[in-house]
């Protein structure tokens, strides 16, 4: 039989006590717990209400990578530890600082002590935080029933949008351009172009994730600044560089008439006055094939090309074969920039080739980017889509389905 002591007994019952208390830890989980992201994702404080009972805590924390990346990574442990407590005990918190920046959880507060803890954070990604009260340093004192909580790192405000330039298209309307910010700092949902004359209201119009816009409703013959923002769901960049434009006095000043059209102001707006073989409000349709002044090539019997004008499609397509010298742009042949001959050009236009020079001496034909003899093919009165031949058709079909 084991007799102790006074002595004995009292030293017997703290260790029951220590025991105890590194086995049960504390009863009570930390609430009121926040996150908050500051200086835009360049931190995360994790803050909770202060508890007496709780000296140390144990923090877990998961980034963006080890939530998505590995399900089955562990999260980030610091603790059991001290952390940083208001003096008036009401709140507690922890700083974890983002890893891909140079940063520091001590250098934003000195409170911030070791370990500190470092992750990778970005915007509009998911981040989740366990904050656990112990009662001492050993992990098993540490009250383990807490609930992880989500959290969101919102989108920051962009940089300036880059490389804004801006160009007049007519008398009241100037087309922008730009390229977006070097730093997003989330998902941009709009971009805003602010303008204003000398003396002026500053005017604005927002668009949605595009690189180029048209102003219109301007002035005619007026200066105007420009410059921009990009904006992200929560907040709006920093502004551009300014930039000055000036709209056209009238909108022929564009030169809108192509192929040598001539351009008279109208009113508010501008005609075009084309030359033969072009038509449509530009000036840039060719007109259909019998206006058109058509061209067949001789190449037989010398290094001269002369050159028939104002002939028609069938005589072109009688006499130019590909076993024949002469060549038609009709059907896709023609010559190319130095002067070989091209057996596969376009073949549903009338040829890349266009002629340069008519004159005696120099018969040139360059590449074109474009079908410069594209017309349109007109419908006769015996085609098949005048009204009288469908209802001939339609005719002989009913007298063929009685006689059945």
């Amino acid at each position: 039989m084991i007799v102790l002591n006074d002595y004995h007994s009292a030293i017997l019952l703290v260790g029951v006590m220590v025991i105890s208390s590194k086995i049960s830890g504390t009863s009570q989980s930390p609430s009121g717990i926040i996150v908050e992201a500051v200086q835009g994702s360049d931190f995360v404080i994790i803050s909770w209400k202060y508890q007496e009972s709780a000296k140390f805590y144990r923090i877990f924390f998961k980034g963006f990578n080890s939530m998505q990346g590995n399900s089955n990574s562990p999260p980030h442990e610091v603790g059991p530890m001290q952390v940083y407590c208001l003096a008036d005990n009401t709140t507690c918190s922890y700083c974890v600082s983002n890893s891909d920046r140079d940063v520091s959880c001590n250098k934003f507060n000195k409170n911030y002590g070791a370990p500190l803890l470092e992750s990778k954070l970005e915007y509009e990604e998911p981040v989740s935080i366990k904050v656990e009260a112990c009662t001492h340093v050993y992990p098993d004192s540490c009250q383990s029933h807490n609930e992880w909580i989500n959290y969101t790192i919102p989108a920051g405000a962009p940089s300036a949008v880059r490389d804004v330039h801006a160009r007049p298209l007519s008398s009241k309307t100037v087309e922008v351009t730009w390229f977006p910010p070097y730093q997003t700092r989330g998902t941009i949902v709009m971009y805003t172009i602010l303008y204003k004359t000398d003396h002026g209201m500053k005017m604005g119009e927002e668009f949605r994730r595009v690189s180029r816009a048209i102003i219109t409703g301007l002035s005619a013959k007026t200066t105007y600044s420009v410059w921009m923002t990009a904006s992200t769901a929560r907040k709006e960049g920093a502004k551009s560089n300014i930039i000055t434009v000036q709209t056209y006095e009238d909108e022929c000043v564009s030169n809108p008439c192509q192929h040598h059209g001539k351009c008279h102001v109208d009113g508010m707006s501008y005609l075009c006055n084309c030359l033969r073989a072009w038509e449509g409000a530009n000036c840039e349709i060719p007109e259909s094939f019998v206006m058109q002044k058509n061209l067949c090539i001789d190449t037989g019997g010398g290094n001269k090309l002369p050159f028939q004008t104002n002939v028609s499609l069938e005589f072109c397509s009688g006499k130019c074969r590909e076993n024949l010298s002469c060549k038609s742009f009709e059907y896709g042949l023609g010559y190319g920039n130095n002067g070989t001959f091209v057996k596969s050009l376009r073949r549903h236009g009338l040829g890349i080739c266009k002629m340069q020079g008519v004159d005696a001496t120099e018969r040139v034909l360059i590449a074109c980017n474009y079908d410069y003899y594209e017309k349109r093919t007109p419908v006769s009165a015996g085609s098949i889509s005048s009204l009288p031949y469908k209802a001939l058709i339609t005719t002989l079909a009913l007298m063929f389905l009685l006689q059945k």
